[in-house]
């Protein structure tokens, strides 16, 4: 009854409970809704367009956002992993260098084996440093000698084999194949304000573990 309508005759539009004819209309069948070929003229009515409904997830920027906080822990997770291997490759590349270049005084065969054996380590060292370089940067190349490696490390039971079985799923899982998706590294490109707040307690290990390394390798360096 406070539907506001109009027809022909009327001066602007009223509430339906103060026309004349509302109190019989009330109770009739209404009439057929009119085809789309009859105008609306013809009928003694005017026509509004009904509203378009929302689009879920609003502008391009904020389902950008939606998708980057959906997926932003596992993405850490990933460039996590990266840093490890990062780190992994350093403490390779920095053992092999006492076996490459501080193998003075030693029977030529045992050089020559301390060499191949330094310059195997200096290789796997760059192969750990360029996987770690393409997780830290969600590159698509980098989940299959991901995967590779976190298989043979399921060999290191018991905690290597759960350690690696994380490994594991983070690119084998569905949130994985999005966060290694071209698409994503779009998104990601287009909300750079969208971070991923490391904790403190995480960070302190991470300091630690890269001061105790360095202290080992003094150690090495000092002991030839």
């Amino acid at each position: 009854s406070d539907t506001l309508v109009w027809t022909a005759g009327m001066s602007g539009w009223e509430p339906y409970s103060r026309t004349s004819p509302a109190t019989e209309a009330m109770d009739a069948v209404p009439p057929g809704i009119p085809t789309p070929s009859t105008s609306p003229e013809s009928v003694g009515f005017l026509a509004v367009p009904p509203r378009q409904p929302a689009v879920p997830g609003g502008s391009p920027m904020e389902r950008d956002e939606q998708t980057r906080r959906r997926l932003l822990r596992h993405e850490a997770s990933v460039r996590s992993i990266g840093s490890l291997y990062l780190l992994g490759g350093s403490m390779l590349l920095l053992s092999a260098i006492p076996s490459v270049f501080l193998v003075s005084g030693e029977e030529p065969a045992m050089i020559a084996i301390r060499g191949l054996v330094g310059l195997l380590f200096a290789s796997l060292s760059i192969a750990y440093l360029v996987l770690g370089v393409g997780l830290r940067r969600l590159r698509r190349w980098s989940r299959i000698p991901t995967v590779a490696l976190s298989f043979i490390g399921l060999l290191g039971f018991p905690l290597g084999t759960l350690i690696n079985g994380y490994f594991l799923y983070l690119p084998l899982s569905a949130k994985g194949a999005e966060v290694f998706s071209g698409e994503y590294q779009q998104v990601v490109a287009r909300t750079p304000h969208i971070r991923y707040k490391t904790p403190a307690v995480l960070k302190a290990v991470v300091v630690l573990l890269v001061l105790m390394l360095l202290v080992a390798v003094g150690f090495a360096v000092a002991s030839r």
